[in-house]
């Protein structure tokens, strides 16, 4: 008679480490968890507009603002909008022609989302501007044109749109001609803006006439500022 051998094979033990992971797991789903919320209801900010302020362009060695050529009684400020997406600080066509900014003679190449595009480059510029900051003393409108209300930002090689682009460059809208402070001027800066408060221009350059312009309250400072919440932040009804 044959004798059959039967060989047992233990059943396999859960290792230490699954025995670990299972326990946390168990103890995170019966554990209460919080943290601090900051909850910031929300005042449904609008906005048809974007944030910006005013520029005057002048010779860094002198300091001496460039004026305009067109007509020499106007007071040489336009409209700039603030965007720290921009590679470079674009100034159109008909303000530089009109303000004479002496080129290098050099071109670049700069890549959007709308394909490429070439610019002029300008010789060392300095930049002033003033913020579309409230401002009741003047009642918003005066002090764009007031030379005092101006900082310098620094010296740069801005890039200045070709005549061969000037037709294409006036906003249909009405919000004036592309005049862009981006990276370069704003890199040391924090762009703060207010949606919900408007400030009202009257600017005298924008060759023909008196032009208004609208902003969203603007600031550039020189810091975060001080007292922003550091927990989680929850905006509610936006």
């Amino acid at each position: 008679m044959d004798t059959v051998r039967v060989r047992r094979t233990a059943c396999p033990q859960p290792s230490r480490l699954l025995v670990v992971v299972c326990v946390c797991l168990l103890l995170l789903s019966i554990c209460d968890f919080t943290w601090a919320e900051v909850v910031m209801p929300a005042g449904k900010a609008q906005t048809h507009t974007m944030a910006g302020g005013f520029a005057l362009l002048a010779d860094p060695v002198t300091h001496v603002v460039y004026q305009s050529t067109s007509d020499p009684g106007l007071f040489p400020s336009f409209p700039v909008w603030f965007d720290t997406g921009a590679s470079g600080d674009l100034i159109s066509y008909y303000v530089h022609a009109d303000l004479g900014i002496p080129t290098t003679g050099d071109t670049y190449e700069d890549f959007g989302i709308g394909g490429s595009e070439t610019f002029d480059v300008s010789q060392f510029t300095e930049v002033l501007l003033v913020p579309s900051l409230k401002q009741p003393t003047y009642n918003d409108i005066a002090y764009a044109d007031l030379p005092a209300s101006y900082s310098p930002y620094g010296d740069f090689n801005l890039q200045l749109r070709q005549a061969a682009n000037a037709a294409k460059e006036y906003l249909p809208d009405g919000l004036g001609y592309y005049n862009i402070m981006g990276t370069p001027v704003l890199n040391d800066y924090v762009l703060r803006v207010r949606p919900n408060s408007l400030v009202h221009h009257f600017n005298l350059f924008l060759f023909g006439g008196p032009y208004p312009m609208i902003y969203m309250e603007t600031a550039l400072l020189p810091a975060l500022p001080a007292g922003l919440p550091t927990d989680r932040t929850v905006y509610i009804d936006l």
